[in-house]
């Protein structure tokens, strides 16, 4: 997860271990920066409520 306009970890990190991880998921959230779970909590906390309803049962 990342967010589309983070500068100090720019989106293209994630996208290169998202390649490198098998089955892996890349999730950009528009407009958000580097302080995700205070910039975007909705947007954010989806996420994590996907990733852990499909991955942690």
């Amino acid at each position: 997860m990342a967010g589309e306009k983070d500068v100090f970890t720019p989106t293209h990190h994630g996208m290169k271990i998202n390649e490198i991880i098998p089955n892996s998921e890349m999730r950009i959230i528009d407009d958000g920066c580097h302080n995700l779970l205070v910039e975007k909590p909705v947007e954010t906390y989806s996420v994590i409520k996907w990733f852990l309803d499909v991955f942690i049962r």
